[in-house]
């Protein structure tokens, strides 16, 4: 048998049983609203009196809890199902996203047509927030809604101004780290701002500088031809003088003098 445990004292316990008997047990450490199917009788039953004395208190104990355990539910699902806030995200399809203060989905609505067409079939209800704007952002870049050089606006509104911007802040720095560099993340203030600077600068002006002509080739002279040359022709060696004993003088009979 189940015994509900109505009060508890230093020594001694109150406990109700499945049969409505009120009894006092001895107290081996109970807590009033507590279940029990251990309890060790002493045979002290509480006499009808005491029982028709403590049927009242026991009613209004009873009513108290349930009132407070339905304001309990009844405040969860109110704090859960509130908005603290509205997620915008744009790209070309364009959403709201509502998020309650647990930073759960609680609401997505298409803020034009083709919002309306990226929602269709997607489930976010629950989900982080953080979770539902990478989805969806992924879905129109699969979409062909973005792509590299394009922007996504995120903006936030809320009551609630610290809760706002932390939240777009953290949203943009890791949304801008889910895309990567090659996309524009911001709100779409900033974005607009940045589109119009480009737009104030000056147009590029091309300037076409015509090609030079090319010259005429200068002549080019022709190389000398090469001279031979011709060594000189060696010396004829001079022949050695002859030498001899015989002069032939007085050989010729001319002597110059006369006899």
């Amino acid at each position: 048998m189940r015994y509900l445990v109505l009060e508890c004292a230093l020594s001694f316990a109150v406990v109700l049983d499945e049969e409505g008997r009120v009894r006092r047990v001895p107290n081996l450490g109970y807590a009033v609203g507590e279940v029990r199917e251990d309890i060790y009788l002493a045979d002290t039953p509480i006499d009808d009196a005491v029982a028709r004395r403590r049927g009242p208190a026991r009613t209004v104990w009873w009513l108290a809890a349930a009132a407070c355990l339905c304001a309990a539910i009844i405040g969860g699902a109110w704090s859960w199902q509130t908005p603290r806030g509205t997620v915008h995200l744009e790209i070309n399809p364009s959403v709201a996203i509502e998020v309650n203060r647990f930073d759960r989905v609680v609401g997505l609505a298409g803020e034009n047509a083709d919002g309306e067409a990226l929602i269709e079939g997607y489930w976010s209800y629950g989900k982080e927030a953080e979770t539902v704007v990478f989805e969806l952002t992924d879905r129109a870049a699969d979409a062909g809604d973005l792509a590299a050089g394009g922007a996504v606006a995120l903006d936030v509104a809320s009551d609630d101004e610290p809760w706002r911007a932390e939240t777009e802040e953290r949203l943009i720095a890791d949304l801008s780290a889910h895309v990567g560099e090659d996309i524009m993340v911001a709100r779409k203030a900033d974005i607009e701002a940045a589109q119009a600077a480009a737009d104030d600068l000056p147009e590029e002006v091309v300037v076409e500088v015509p090609e030079p002509e090319p010259a005429d080739p200068a002549p080019v002279e022709a190389a000398p031809a090469p001279v031979e040359t011709v060594p000189a022709p060696a010396p004829a060696p001079t022949p050695a003088a002859t030498y001899s004993d015989d002069s032939g003088y007085g050989n010729s009979g001319y002597s110059g003098y006369d006899d």
